[in-house]
């Protein structure tokens, strides 16, 4: 159907194409993956423990599932010990080895492997048997190359939108080229022809949809006439909210229409709504005040907020009490109330003590009241952003029981005050944070890991006691739980250094029973099931990608870990998180896990299901769901599932929100 299609790369390292010769050589005896062999488990931990010994050793060896085994260890930190045994592995008969070497190759990141990566392209699969290793090979040639190969592979003629595999590996190559730092502008004029292609699948859409809003560090007025027909056109409500995110960057009128219009249409996608209007805000939109506030009273309350948000970004001093009297209508959510006080502050002349002062005190009085948690951070970025409640805030913190109040003001004031590892408090305001960061550090993994880094990036302005043999800093590190506190750990350890104070390094590696068992009674249909107050999600395992993560997280369902946990973690438009042990969202359980991320494993649609890290092999049992496509997650994050049921409740999740249950299904006896 397809007929005779080649990699028409410039290079001298791709012969010509010529029509295939003989038999796939993928002839060759099929071997079987056994999952509860134990040499799997120790070989992940052997990476993980750096025994380059025992890697090499299956490497060499000739049993090809020893060989997979030890590829499957190398998938995310590969050394470049291993690159020989890699690139001879290329040549192997077995198509699933040669896959995984050149997926290895690339997570390798050395650009020395490149010429051997673009040689083992199969240029003779003409019957197309070959796909994903020929798209592996073009993900991985992106990850080491440059714009030469970004301009070779979009030069490409003989690929028709119908090769999915093969377009979606070239997107992915791209993809990898521009986040290391190569962005071309023909590049990103291919994007918008493929997402202006229907054939394409949707995952291409979406990846070059991300292309256009994550790389966008030129205007896009080449571009904008495509992308805004694009669209007004696509009836795909994810593309759709994908480019919502590039509209900003066009400077046409059209573009601010299209987002005002979705931005005030009650009747439109909520997600698409909030995305249009957080672009609105982005310069000072051409619509009037008026426009704005006809939005306060949207039953969303992240449409109102955004509306809020408009009066504290481009107000004015002649309207600023206005802004207090809309802000005293209990009609209006919370939250909007508290931009809307904050609003008023900002923008009152400051001859008008006696109204700032009153707006003060009500907008103070909001602290002790019950709130969830969503609210509550509003308020504390309100009165952290103003720079007039400092004292009160500090004062908040150090008075606060619950340990998550604490960290969220923590985060608020090193959003505010840092930048590029430094802070700018005045001398007052240093002198006021001490007390809480000491206190703050030797509180629990939350607020230790937030004021961790803070004093870390207040340098030389730290106490000096904070730096002798006897510091409390050192107690504190010593005294940890392993590896419940490990990303309290890393955040003291880099003070530790500022600080430069010696100390002995935890270990980061825990122990963790092989679930081997939980494979056997696996199938294909085995899912899953999460229960939520507005309906229940289904997610498919994938235990050949990340056979340990898949086995452990059965494990911790089974046990009832995940019944109750809350979502502590909610970005829209790009993740939902939960699994923490105690809510907040810094610690972890009693083990930790491999990163196991695959060639066959990627972030390219919404709902994809994934392991939170603080860099590889730290994962434990807190995972997250993507609301979007997220390709910059490839290869870094382990995935192990994917929703297949109830994705559109994911956009009703709220931080806080609670998971009611989880369990298992299909998984035998």
């Amino acid at each position: 159907m397809f007929g005779y299609i080649c990699m028409m790369w410039t290079l001298s390292s791709f012969s010509s194409c010529t029509p295939p010769t003989d038999a796939d050589r993928d002839g060759a005896p099929p071997f079987s993956i056994d999952f509860s062999d134990t040499s799997f488990v120790s070989l992940w931990y052997a990476q993980v423990r750096n025994d380059t010994g025992m890697i090499q050793k299956y490497l060499d060896a000739n049993d090809p599932m020893r060989q997979y085994a030890a590829l499957m260890a190398l998938s995310t930190t590969p050394s470049t010990q291993f690159a020989p045994s890699l690139i001879q592995l290329l040549q192997s008969p077995h198509i699933e080895i040669r896959t995984r070497a050149a997926y290895s190759l690339g997570q390798m990141g050395t650009p020395s492997s490149l010429p051997d990566l673009k040689q083992a392209f199969d240029i003779d699969d003409s019957l197309m048997q070959r796909q994903h290793y020929n798209a592996t090979i073009l993900e991985s040639s992106g990850r080491l190359g440059g714009p030469k190969e970004a301009m070779e592979m979009i030069t490409v003629s003989t690929y028709s939108p119908r090769d999915s595999i093969l377009n979606l590996g070239r997107l992915r190559g791209l993809y990898h080229i521009a986040q290391n730092g190569h962005e071309l502008k023909e590049v990103k004029h291919f994007m918008l022809n493929v997402i202006a292609q229907p054939l394409h699948p949707r995952e291409a859409h979406y990846i070059a949809a991300d292309y256009l809003a994550r790389f966008s560090s030129d205007p896009l007025d080449t571009l904008q006439f495509g992308l805004i027909r694009t669209f007004e056109k696509t009836i795909d409500i994810q593309l759709k909210r994908q480019l919502a995110r590039s509209l900003p960057n066009c400077s046409s009128s059209r573009a601010n229409e299209l987002l005002a219009s979705a931005f005030a249409n009650a009747e439109e996608d909520p997600t698409l709504r909030f995305l249009c209007g957080r672009g609105l805000l982005k310069d000072r939109p051409q619509q009037s005040n008026r426009f704005f506030k006809n939005i306060l009273g949207d039953p969303n309350t992240k449409i109102s907020q955004l509306a809020a948000r408009y009066f504290l970004q481009y107000g004015n001093q002649h309207d600023a009490l206005d802004y207090a009297e809309w802000a005293r209508k209990e009609s209006f959510p919370k939250s909007t109330r508290f931009i809307l006080y904050a609003a008023a502050l900002e923008n009152l002349p400051f001859y008008y003590q006696l109204s700032k002062r009153n707006i003060t005190k009500e907008l103070l009085a909001f602290w002790p009241n019950d709130m969830s948690r969503a609210d509550r951070k509003i308020l504390i970025e309100q009165l952290v952003s103003s720079g007039d409640f400092f004292e009160e805030v500090v004062a908040f913190a150090l008075k606060a029981e619950d340990g998550i109040i604490r960290t969220d003001i923590l985060i608020a004031l090193q959003n505010e005050y840092c930048t590029d590892g430094s802070c700018n408090f005045s001398d007052s305001q240093r002198k006021t944070i001490i007390p809480l960061l000491k206190k703050s550090i030797e509180g629990e993994t939350s607020t230790q890991t937030v004021s961790a880094e803070i004093a870390t990036e207040l340098g030389v302005d730290r106490p000096q006691d904070w730096a002798s043999d006897s510091s409390f800093v050192l107690a504190v590190y010593q005294s940890l739980e392993w590896p419940r506190q490990i990303e309290a750990g890393k955040a003291l350890e880099l003070l530790l250094d500022s600080l430069d104070i010696s100390y002995v390094k935890r270990k980061k590696v825990a122990a963790i029973k092989p679930y081997g068992r939980i494979w056997e009674r696996m199938s294909d249909s085995t899912q899953l099931v999460v229960k939520l107050e507005q309906g229940e999600i289904r997610i498919a395992l994938y235990p050949h990608e990340a056979p340990l993560t898949v086995a452990q997280l059965i494990a911790e369902v089974e046990s009832g870990y995940y019944d109750g946990k809350a979502w502590h973690r909610v970005v829209p438009n790009f993740v939902v998180q939960t699994g923490c042990p105690t809510g907040h969202g810094y610690d972890s359980g009693d083990f930790l896990l491999p990163t196991e991320t695959s060639p066959y494993a990627h972030y390219h649609n919404a709902g994809s299901c994934g392991m939170a890290s603080i860099g590889p092999h730290t994962e434990s049992n807190q995972w997250f769901i993507t609301l979007r496509a997220t390709p910059h997650l490839d290869g870094r994050y382990t995935k192990w599932g994917q929703v297949i049921f109830g994705i559109e409740l994911l956009n009703d999740i709220t931080a806080g929100s609670i998971i009611k249950s989880m369990h298992v299904e299909n998984l035998s006896k």
